[in-house]
């Protein structure tokens, strides 16, 4: 979707732009053909009406007559601004006074205009002042970079305002063209009809064009004078242009404007080319142009039957001037054959009407009038009249206006001429190249049908003439020769006259009495003849000769196959010598090649039939084949051009039989032989400097390419695929050539270079275009794969310095970024440059992202010297002319490349002037609201590939105005003298008017600032960020998600609209994130805090409006019609950033191509367009979900005290969300709900951590319940943990953690709502665990017999995290019943049993070279110890075998492990095995199997208890080892309980009472013991000294000694204590 189509459907603000001193003429022009709207329509009417009188001005900016300034501001040199037509400029120094007087001077311009000019330049061009230059070294030669300084400032500002007056005359004749323009606005329409009201304009034109000319004579050779010159000249032509264009509109040539015109051209000598020392081309260009105004001007078509006084026709004094200049004055001979046609008519009047026409008669007399005809019949009796009449044709073929008036011309002289073969050519040429209008006046006028009549009645006799005038419609042509009723031929008089008699119906014919054998022309041998029987009609002709007779036969018969044997008859005897049968070939030609531009497809097969019906042994296409060879190898170009024309447009009739003949033919190259195309180049054409075949040829290949896509079967793939390829390399080499050829007509050197480089980029776009992940000879257009690779070989030559394909392209730069305007002179209109600019830049941009599409590939020539342009590219954007964005979109495309990292920066390409100079005239461009769109959006785009392109250097200088060149030298104190120039505050005041944009610019501008935003921190915190944020806040406060219906258009805008949106929310999230501006924050946080936006989440969050069944039953459907293709081959590969619309994901071109001709190729197209809309928006709500998402993480980090209630409730909204399904969307789901379920989890963390928000136990229910529905959705499928689906798990645990701490005081409702809390254990805890063994004993069987490793970490914090939520569950106040549900769940899914093996086989699961995972095992199963069902029916001795036989438990049975030697050992230990077993002597459950637990682990116990005996020098004390010996203590305390009830006791103090509590299993070694401690206790610094650390944290804590430390070893001296008070 275009952009002018978004903008229509947007609403727009008609806020008026307020006008600064950045408008300039260029961005009017600019502006007012990109057809503007709202509020830039009613800045550009502001704009037009202010300066109505300069653009009414033949040369504007010209000096009031007095010689002062038009406007007088009383201006001196220390004038700090001005005003001029309502608009303040500032910044004037004295300098541009100077400056500006002296241009004023030279230029003949008002002086405030001339200022203006350069205050304007100056905002995009830095141009240093000479004043400001310093010398920085010392030399004793003479300096002259001031003088050449101040040199370079004159050039720089005398081109901008020659070229700003071109401007101007162009932006007036675009008001012309819209004065009926409906859609233009009333003030461009009333401009363009003032100036074709009255003669005034037209008339101070001829002045300022005879003023011009005055001047043209002085000669200066220095550059400043050549470029006044040339511009001078470019201005003239487009002036005399436009005078011709007004006077052809005013339609009645008055007697004042022509002689003012004619005494000019009287003056000028008719600016023939002896008049100029320029240019060939430029001088006959020149007085074409004066040539086809004076034609104009003379009013061919006058009615002399109704004089007017005011007409120079009727005014005698005028006429007797004319008269006396042409006759005179050195004129062209057209004006003088047209002037003597007028006089001849004017004779026949005056003859006629002498009484009428008495005062007429009394200053020209009538014998006056008969000498001028006299004198003009004998003066131009030799001049080949027809061939000027060609010659300024094809001087004018840019612009079909002119051909109108040569048409006048040749209608006016038809009654008096005899039409010959050379006339006829004249004829077709020129009417063949007018509008339709002339054409149709040509078959109405009486003269040319007499004249067709004849020459038809002469055929064949004569053919030129018929087929020329035929020739000039195809329609025309067609019908005529399909029914011929006449035939011309030549007898001897002796042969054909005794045969005849006088016809009895008629005595003017004759009626033949024998049968005639009459043969075609070129007929050889008499092989073929048409017979005509006896009683045919005919009429004599008798000649002077006696010998000769014509005879015209009255006969019905088709001309088309009396056409196809004379070309076969030709063929036969093929003379490049015979002058007149080549060119009845070429007019032949011609005919068939018209008539085919207009027929049907079955109209031609039955032209090709018809005269295919009396060839010998082959048809019509074989004998064109034939010509074509023969004109080639016979050198006849202009034959050749025209036969492979034919060849051209015969392609969708036969293009088998052209495919056929091409494998063959010697046009290629073949067998080592040189093809005829390269000879016929390089031989003749290079050497004449006319290049219609190599033109003609390059047609031909576009036509081949076309037929390619357009037509699969009709011949084999590989063997086009060759011909292709061989076509590319010639037309490569022509590329390469025509740097250096000679060109008689210059425009050919560029239609040439931009034809070659549309087939060119043609053929690239068809194969990269699509179908990314292939490579090219697999690609539905594989047959391109030859073509294409040589392209990409001839440009991206990674061996060679320089490409010489490009040449054409660089020398392009080098023009536009000169200050030549030569060229422009030939083209006055610059369609043709335009074309060839955008053409050039569109392929360079192209052969850039083929070339970094070839990932293999490295820095290649083409990339390096575009690299070196940079300046030049620069250069040409600074003009601010036309060209602007399509040199921005290819620098965009040049920094976007990847692949460079060791190549030079951009930045040190462009250097520092360069680089400042592109940094003011993007700052003036962005500030400038009156500018096209189109390059806003190209500005924005560029901006955001240098920042995407890692530029770092360049993204400083532009983003932030940091002068990063002298930054880091010696000179970093000039930058502070210049203010900087920040295109982000820029980019943030745009912000400010994006209400007058459409969403397709919006969302560029808004693509730009984040991209800033994240790439650097300057600008971010100064103080008008408020008002920024405060505009972005109110478009999201105000954004209402888009309710569509089912059209293809409201899916687009809903596209761009929501895309706005998102890119909005992403800056809010960075601004949020790194602001320190606290109205910034604060602003932000209560748009975030407000009811309304949190009521627009769900929608935000909720994928919509996307049909899940579209993609399938497209894919499907194409797929049935297609069999041997796949849709996704089609897709767009060539992505444009920030771009919507129904072609903007499958290239609808390449398959128009492929599938025209299938009957059910439209229906699917618009399938495929909806899927597209479809699709797009999929994917800008899922990047809308992704902003804000990111925009709420970033609230939860800064402003989580400002969070409500609100937005817990939120969470189990996020999580039901449910997105839409299907083969597409399917690879974004996962992201999408892992993103939900995060930022959920985010939302809870946050809110939780909110003491003053008030949870609702409720949501915390209906957040487990969503997290069941989530678990439950995906239990049927085997998820490992580190897939998407797996951390989404993860969060949704954290979540629900998060919810189940809301619980902790709302058992009632967990009881209640037992069924979700149940489910939620079963598939979590009991399952989940489950699972998380199973896979890991699956890693372990695959690392021992595959040798790979696995990443046990995630399951780790799995496990982890479940042993969190089994705590809290296990926390609440259960009724028993629900308890023993919850184990049952666990034994049911196995998890009990799990957690035995896991805990056996844990030595095998290492994670940093520990076994972690059997504490885990060991936690699990004391936390479930504390279910009393679960003890009782689960606690059994498999438990206490697993634990003493395990493999881990070994080291523990010899003893000797402590906290320093094996840390996880001995966690193990002492939070596993020690807890479990206090926990069963606790509860009195499998006593007998701990007391042998205890007897297998005695060493260890001995080891601990004889660790507090140890001596000074080695004891070591630590909280692990504390924790061990309490728990050892407490087993003593259970065990000693035990005894004591069974009264047992020792009977001496050696006497071992507790056999299973080694170092505490007498009376006399507790009492030891307790003297241990005792002993410690009394020296508290020698304690504190013999502290270790037990884990990192400890140790971390002991480094930094300070309070936390002492407060840890005061709690471990009193732990410790308490070991005393516990054995006691």
């Amino acid at each position: 979707m275009n952009g002018s189509a978004l903008q229509t459907v947007t609403s727009l603000s008609l806020r008026p732009m307020k006008q600064s001193s950045a408008w300039t003429f260029a961005l009017a022009l600019a502006l007012l053909r990109s057809k503007p709207e709202g509020s830039a329509s009613a800045a550009l009417d502001e704009f037009l009406t202010q300066n109505e009188s300069i653009l009414l001005l033949p040369t504007p900016f010209a000096k009031s007559p007095n010689g002062k300034a038009s406007t007088d501001h009383n201006l001196t040199k220390e004038s700090k601004q001005f005003t001029l037509r309502g608009v303040v400029y500032s910044g004037v120094t004295p300098d541009d006074f100077e400056m500006a007087t002296k241009i004023s001077s030279m230029l003949a311009i008002a002086l405030d205009d001339a200022l203006r000019v350069i205050v304007q330049t100056k905002l995009r061009i830095p141009i240093e002042t000479i004043s400001e230059r310093k010398l920085e070294l010392l030399s004793r030669l003479p300096d002259d970079s001031a003088l050449m300084a101040g040199e370079i400032q004159l050039r720089t500002y005398i081109s901008a305002i020659l070229s700003e007056q071109r401007t101007v005359l162009s932006l007036l004749v675009e008001c012309f063209s819209a004065r009926f323009d409906e859609n233009a606005s009333s003030v461009v329409q009333n401009i363009g009809n003032t100036v074709s009201t009255g003669d005034n304009f037209v008339l101070h034109s001829i002045e300022a064009l005879n003023q011009f000319l005055q001047t043209e004579s002085e000669v200066n050779e220095s550059l400043i004078q050549k470029i006044i010159a040339e511009e001078g000249l470019l201005r003239m032509t487009c002036l005399i242009k436009f005078i011709f264009e007004v006077i052809l509109v005013l339609g009645r040539s008055l007697s004042v404007v022509v002689q003012k015109w004619f005494a000019v051209m009287e003056k000028h000598s008719f600016l023939q080319p002896s008049y100029f020392r320029d240019s060939k081309h430029t001088s006959s260009f020149l007085e074409s142009l004066c040539t086809v105004t004076s034609l104009q001007l003379l009013q061919l078509n006058h009615d002399f039957g109704n004089p007017d006084p005011e007409l120079y026709l009727d005014n005698p004094e005028t006429f007797k001037f004319v008269n006396g200049v042409i006759l005179s004055a050195n004129c062209s001979n057209l004006i003088k054959y047209a002037w003597l046609l007028i006089c001849h008519k004017k004779s026949i009047v005056l003859e006629e009407f002498k009484e009428v026409l008495a005062l007429f008669l009394q200053i020209v007399s009538l014998s006056e009038t008969h000498n001028t005809v006299n004198q003009l019949s004998r003066l131009l009796s030799t001049v080949p009249i027809f061939d000027e009449i060609l010659g300024i044709h094809k001087v004018l073929f840019f612009d079909d206006i002119f051909s109108m008036v040569l048409c006048d011309l040749l209608l006016l002289a038809l009654p008096l001429i005899t039409v010959t073969d050379e006339g006829a050519r004249c004829i077709r040429e020129v009417f063949s190249a007018a509008p339709e209008y002339c054409v149709q006046s040509f078959f109405k006028n009486d003269e040319a049908a007499r004249n067709i009549t004849l020459s038809r009645a002469k055929f064949p006799h004569s053919l030129s003439p018929f087929l020329c005038l035929a020739s000039i419609n195809g329609r025309f042509a067609l019908e005529e020769l399909s029914h011929m009723k006449s035939y011309m031929c030549e007898f001897e008089s002796q042969e054909a006259t005794p045969k005849c008699k006088i016809d009895s119906d008629d005595t003017d014919l004759v009626e033949t009495e024998a049968p005639f054998d009459i043969y075609p022309p070129f007929e050889g041998k008499n092989k073929l003849s048409l017979y005509l029987e006896s009683g045919t009609k005919a009429k004599v002709i008798n000649l002077n000769e006696d010998s000769k007779t014509i005879f015209m036969f009255v006969h019905n018969y088709n001309g088309w196959a009396l056409l196809g044997r004379i070309l076969e008859n030709i063929s036969k005897s093929f003379d490049s010598a015979n002058s007149a049968k080549l060119l009845m070939l070429a007019d032949t030609a011609i005919l068939i090649e018209r008539v085919c531009e207009q027929a049907s497809v079955t109209e031609i097969k039955s032209i090709l039939e018809y005269m295919s019906a009396y060839s010998d042994d082959s048809d019509i296409v074989e004998i064109l084949f034939r010509l074509l060879e023969q004109s080639m190898h016979n050198r006849c170009i202009f034959q050749a051009e025209k036969l492979l024309n034919v060849v051209s447009y015969l392609m969708p009739v036969v293009s088998k039989r052209v495919w056929s003949y091409l494998s063959s033919s010697s046009l290629l190259p073949s067998n080592g032989k040189e093809g005829l195309a390269s000879i016929l180049f390089g031989s003749i054409e290079s050497k004449q400097g006319h290049y219609n075949l190599s033109i003609a040829l390059v047609k031909f290949v576009a036509r081949l390419a076309d037929n390619c896509l357009s037509d699969t079967t009709d011949y084999p793939e590989s063997a086009k695929n060759e011909i292709l390829e061989a076509f590319v390399r010639h037309l490569n080499f022509i590329l390469e050539s025509i740097v250096n050829c000679k060109f008689n007509e210059g425009l050919q050197k560029l239609e040439l270079g931009l034809l070659i480089l549309n087939v060119f980029k043609q053929i690239l776009e068809t194969v990269y275009g699509v179908a990314a992940s292939l490579p090219a000879n697999e690609k539905p257009t594989k047959v391109f794969s030859g073509a294409s690779s040589s392209i990409v070989n001839a440009f991206i030559n990674t061996d060679l310095r320089v490409s010489r394909s490009a040449e054409l392209i660089f020398q392009l730069i080098d023009y536009l970024a000169s200050s030549e305007v030569s060229f422009e002179s030939r083209d006055p209109t610059s369609f043709m440059l335009n074309l060839w600019v955008n053409s050039a830049l569109a392929f360079s941009k192209l052969i850039i992202t083929v070339r970094h599409s070839e990932k293999d590939l490295h820095s290649c020539s083409f990339e390096n010297q575009m690299l070196l342009k940079l300046p030049k590219l620069v250069a040409i954007y600074l003009k601010n002319g036309v060209h602007r964005k399509a040199i921005l979109d290819f620098l965009s495309t040049l920094m976007a490349c990847s692949g460079r990292d060791k190549s030079p920066s951009m930045l040190s390409f462009l250097g520092p002037e360069t680089a400042n100079a592109l940094l003011l005239s993007l700052a003036t461009d962005l500030d400038n609201p009156f500018d096209d769109f189109a390059v806003k959006i190209s500005i924005y785009d560029f901006l955001c590939s240098i920042m995407e392109a890692n530029e770092q250097g360049l993204s400083v200088l532009l983003i932030s105005g940091r002068d990063v060149f002298n930054e880091f030298t010696s000179k970093k104190e000039i930058s502070t003298s210049h203010q900087t120039t920040s295109l982000l505050d820029i980019l943030k005041r745009n912000v400010n008017e994006i209400q007058t944009y459409p969403d397709s610019v919006s969302v560029h501008l808004l693509d730009a600032i984040a991209l800033a935003f994240n790439s650097w921190t300057t600008g971010r915190d100064n103080d008008s960020d408020v008002n920024f944020v405060s505009h972005l806040i109110n478009i999201v406060g105000d954004f209402k998600k888009p309710q569509l219906s089912a059209s293809s258009f409201d899916l687009t805008v809903a596209s761009y609209k929501c895309k706005v949106v998102s890119k909005i929310a992403e800056i809010l999230s960075l601004v949020f994130f790194t602001t320190k501006n606290e109205k910034c924050e604060k602003s932000v946080a209560k748009l975030l805090s407000s009811d309304s936006f949190i009521a627009l989440l769900p929608q935000v969050f909720r994928i919509s409006d996307y049909d899940t069944h579209l993609f399938l039953r497209v894919q499907s459907r194409f797929e049935r019609a297609f069999p041997k293709h796949k849709l996704s081959q089609f897709a767009t590969s060539i992505q444009k950033r920030n771009r919507f619309g129904p072609e903007a994901i499958y290239d609808l071109g390449i398959m128009d191509c492929l599938f025209k001709n299938h009957s059910e190729w439209q229906d699917i197209r618009h399938e495929i367009m909806l899927c597209s809309d479809n699709i797009q928006y999929f994917n800008v709500q899922v990047s809308l979900a992704k902003s804000f998402g990111a925009l709420l993480t970033t609230f939860c980090r800064r402003a989580r005290t400002s969070l409500s209630s609100a937005y817990f409730d939120l969470i189990p909204v996020l999580l039901n969300i449910v997105d839409p399904m299907d083969v597409y969307s399917k690879d974004f789901i996962a992201q999408q709900r892992f993103e939900r379920v995060e930022l959920a989890f985010y939302l809870g963390y946050a809110v939780s951590n909110n003491k003053n928000v008030e949870k609702s136990p409720k949501t915390a229910i209906s957040i487990l319940a969503a997290c069941v529905d989530i678990l439950r959705a995906d239990s049927h499928i085997d998820i490992p943990l580190n897939s998407r689906s797996g951390e989404i798990h993860m969060s949704l645990l954290r979540t629900c953690y998060l919810a189940l701490a809301t619980l902790k005081d709302s058992s009632d409702l967990v009881s209640t709502s037992f069924n979700v809390v149940g489910e939620f254990f079963e598939h979590v805890v009991a399952k989940g665990t489950t699972d998380i063994i199973i896979e890991l004993q699956n890693d372990v069987y695959l690392s021992r017999t595959k040798k790979c490793t696995s990443n046990f970490n995630g399951k780790l914090d799995y496990l982890r995290l479940i042993l969190s939520i089994l705590k809290l569950i296990l926390s609440f106040d259960l009724v028993p019943s629900s308890r023993s549900r919850l184990i049952e769940m666990l034994a049911s899914k196995g998890t009990i049993e799990g957690l035995r093996s896991l805990y056996s086989f844990s030595h095998l699961i290492l994670v940093n070279d520990d076994p972690v995972f059997a504490q885990l095992s060991l936690m699990f199963t004391q936390q479930l110890m504390l279910n009393e069902s679960f003890l009782r029916s689960h606690v059994d001795s498999r438990l206490f075998i697993v634990i003493r036989e395990s493999v881990l438990s070994q080291p523990l049975k010899e003893g000797g492990i402590n906290i320093e030697n094996a840390p996880q050992l001995h966690q193990n230990w002492t939070n596993g095995i020690l807890p479990i077993l206090v926990t069963c002597l606790a509860k009195g459950q499998c006593v007998n199997e701990v007391l042998l637990t205890l007897k297998v682990f005695s060493k260890q116990i001995e080891y601990c208890v004889d660790l507090w005996s140890r001596d000074s020098s080695s004891l070591k004390v630590s909280s692990a080892n504390v924790l061990e010996t309490v728990q050892i203590i407490y087993i003593y305390q259970f065990l000693s309980s035990m005894a004591q009830s069974q009264q047992l006791s020792a009977l001496s103090p050696s006497e071992v009472d507790m056999p299973f509590i080694p170092g505490l299993d007498t009376p006399q070694k507790r009492d030891d013991f307790v003297n241990f401690i005792s002993n410690l206790l009394k020296h508290p610094k020698f304690f504190v000294s013999r502290i270790v650390a037990s884990s990192a944290e400890e140790k971390a804590m002991m480094k930094a000694n300070d309070k936390e430390f002492s407060v840890f070893a005061r709690n471990l001296i009193d732990e410790v204590a308490n070991l005393k008070e516990l054995i006691a």
